[in-house]
């Protein structure tokens, strides 16, 4: 008597694991959900997960503004600062914005964050650096709108 064999769910198999292992072979990715801005997908995100679609250099003693119009998406705001020096970053609500910002080292760890710390929507946060290197203020909000940063 003869045995017929189905390697169908065998194929099947291989299949779906090879494409596992090609789908974990990417460094990154990054998506858009609505914002309609750029992505970049490997900006310091501080572990929020929220797609940056912002990354500016911004210089102490500057004042920039800048509007977020959606609540998944995040600004990045980088300054050179050096090791022992002490810095204020105001970001301040326009109109019933509520914005957050985190301050991320050079090597991507958030080494102060605030959210309303500055009177009514606006976040303040006061922070001696800790190294040399290009820091990053990230920016979210609770409430989409404009607002201003200044980084003193």
């Amino acid at each position: 008597m003869e045995t017929k064999s189905n390697h169908r769910p065998l194929i099947i198999a291989v299949a779906v694991l090879a494409l596992v292992a090609l789908a974990c072979t990417c460094s990154s990715f990054s998506f858009n959900l609505g914002g309609g801005g750029a992505s970049y997908p490997n900006a310091f995100d501080g572990g929020d997960g929220y797609d940056t679609t912002l990354l500016e250099t911004i210089q102490i003693g500057e004042t920039r503004e800048a509007t977020l119009d959606s609540l998944l998406e995040a600004h990045n705001w980088q300054f050179q600062g050096t090791a022992g020096q002490t810095v204020t970053i105001r970001v301040n609500a326009i109109g019933d914005t509520d914005p957050r910002a985190k301050l991320i080292d050079p090597s991507g760890n958030v080494i102060a964050e605030d959210d309303d710390g500055g009177g009514g929507y606006d976040s303040l946060i006061v922070a001696t650096l800790p190294v040399d290197g290009t820091y990053t203020v990230r920016v979210d909000v609770f409430t989409t709108g404009r607002y201003t940063i200044t980084i003193e």
